[in-house]
């Protein structure tokens, strides 16, 4: 358990609460939610300013030593001024990641990328009929923007890695090899996982049994479901949960109680951040009831432990030898090009202009 005194070296903040995409098993994606009390925005560069200057001057964070992630259930790309919230966290030496759909292009400015560590994309598949099923976007336009947005960030010098989180669903098990070679090709990090229910609501229904016939045959369609129970059979007895080592903030700076609660959940919320001490935080975790069910029921131990199929570690070697075969060819190709370089340049034929002068006279008056 986190100690009241120590600082949060993950957090999760989000900048933009809604989505674009039609993901049917997240409840962003899905708008099944009430967002009465806290209708989805984006959060205001000053207010955003405000929670970080927060966080730290209130020990919550130290510069160098944590890192950000600005996402939870929204899409970032789609905040209006994003370079101006990015170069809020360089200036403070703050690290941070993004998890994007590449639905949106953002150009981000050289001075914001010195601290981005990871730029994630959000894959739910590799066609046109996968994304038809789940997200909803042209599948060609998404590959042009990852591409796009790769090399942009690498001729910025950026020291920030790529991965694509492949969402395995029962439909596109066979896309994952493409989807590998599209890594490969592009300085990309891949790691598939079985797809899951982005949703407590949902979850919590599925494992007491009161989930309805109608949504569950939809599920058993998409998502696979056969190692949940021996899945949560396996969970150790005294699991802690690892939402309570994290700090997650909506856009309109609440505290929250973790990451899988929807808004209209009636714990959701701490309340505000600014209004909160880190022992307050620690507290009102520890004391709530939803923490306790969640535990009980094996959802915490199901969302931080999605199902890597076995055959994944197999496939990924494959690739990662074809990654060295295209690695060798590159070498030996930038060695040929070194070599006919040096024999076509002017002080290379020069010097064997003059070799056979200067033997001569070395012979001649030895």
């Amino acid at each position: 358990m986190l100690d009241k005194k120590n600082q949060y070296d993950l957090v999760y903040f989000e900048i933009v609460g809604y989505c674009n995409a039609r993901c049917p098993w997240c409840m962003t994606g899905s708008k099944r939610i009430d967002e009465t009390a806290f209708p989805s925005t984006f959060i205001k560069v000053d207010h955003f300013e405000n929670a970080i200057n927060y966080l730290l001057d209130n020990g919550f964070i130290c510069p160098g030593k944590c890192r950000i992630d600005l996402y939870s259930w929204g899409e970032p790309m789609l905040h209006p001024k994003l370079n101006d919230i990015l170069r809020i966290l360089s200036r403070n030496n703050i690290d941070f990641g993004i998890s994007t759909n590449a639905s949106k292009v953002v150009h981000l400015d050289r001075d914001v990328l010195t601290n981005l560590r990871e730029l994630k994309f959000s894959m739910s598949g590799f066609s046109q009929s996968s994304y038809d099923r789940i997200h909803g976007f042209h599948f060609e336009t998404i590959l042009n923007n990852i591409e796009m947005l790769v090399k942009n960030i690498i001729k910025e010098g950026s020291p920030s890695q790529f991965t694509m989180a492949y969402h395995i669903y029962q439909f596109n098990v066979d896309e994952m090899r493409l989807a590998a070679e599209f890594c490969n090709e592009n300085s990309i990090n891949f790691e598939p996982y079985c797809a899951r229910l982005a949703d407590y609501n949902f979850k919590k229904s599925y494992l007491d049994g009161s989930i309805s016939r109608e949504l569950l045959e939809k599920m058993s369609k998409d998502l696979f479901l056969h190692y949940i129970d021996e899945l949560i059979a396996t969970m150790p007895q005294n699991y802690e949960c690892p939402q309570f080592n994290i700090l997650t903030i909506d856009e309109y700076c609440n505290a929250l109680t973790c990451c899988i609660l929807s808004k209209d959940h009636p714990e959701y919320s701490l309340g505000s951040l600014f209004e909160l001490s880190r022992s307050e935080i620690h507290d009102m975790k520890l004391s709530r009831k939803v923490c306790v069910d969640c535990t009980k029921s094996g959802v915490t131990y199901w969302t931080h432990n999605p199902l890597i199929p076995k055959y994944i570690d197999d496939f990924k070697y494959v690739t990662r030898v074809k990654q060295m075969s295209q690695n060798r060819d590159l070498e030996l190709q930038n060695r040929d090009n070194t070599i006919n370089d040096i024999l076509n340049s002017k002080s290379y034929k020069l010097g064997r202009t003059l070799t056979w002068p200067i033997r001569y006279m070395i012979e001649r008056f030895r």
